[in-house]
């Protein structure tokens, strides 16, 4: 016995056996394959499965998503949910409040954030150094900041409540 065939076997101690898969029926999953090698039979189920894809039946959630294998009857479905901060509160000093709302059925899990839109600021002297005071545009919420920060226009603007930079944040009391 040569060396290849030693390598051959041993692979096949290991469980890493050779052969080609073969369907066992028409409109079946189920394979199976000989080892070329040592002829131990091997069975698996290999779906053929297509891409997710929302479903168009109108007594389905609108989220609903559907996926098929294209051998077998198989099929599977999820909920995937198109999530998205939109506005939907009212008042001045909400008007920056975003909530997170699926866009297809209006599912939602609650989570808010703001997304203000500040103006240019306006510098003056503290006791001892410079600030900057930035207000909201849209619902005139105010901070204040030190000139050497950061520029809040700057920001993504997609700070979840609780993950917010530290700053001062003043509304205004009109």
């Amino acid at each position: 016995m040569g060396l290849k065939d030693r390598l051959l076997q041993a692979k096949c101690k290991v469980g890493a056996h050779s052969g080609e898969w073969r369907q066992i029926a028409a409109g079946s999953c189920d394979e199976q394959r000989t080892c070329a090698h040592c002829g131990t039979v091997s069975s698996r189920t290999e779906h053929h499965l297509t891409n997710w894809d929302y479903v168009d039946d109108p007594a389905a959630p609108a989220c609903t998503q559907e996926r098929h294998c294209q051998r077998c009857p198989l099929a599977e479905q999820r909920v995937e949910h198109a999530m998205s901060f939109r506005h939907h509160y009212a008042g001045l000093h909400e008007a920056c409040r975003q909530r997170e709302d699926c866009t297809r059925c209006g599912f939602t899990q609650g989570r808010t954030r703001m997304s203000h839109v500040w103006n240019k600021p306006v510098e003056f002297e503290g006791d001892y150094s410079i600030r900057k005071v930035y207000a909201c545009m849209a619902c005139e919420a105010k901070i204040v900041r030190d000139a050497g920060s950061a520029d809040p226009r700057e920001d993504s603007h997609d700070y979840a409540e609780n993950s917010r930079p530290k700053m001062h944040v003043f509304a205004n009391p009109k």
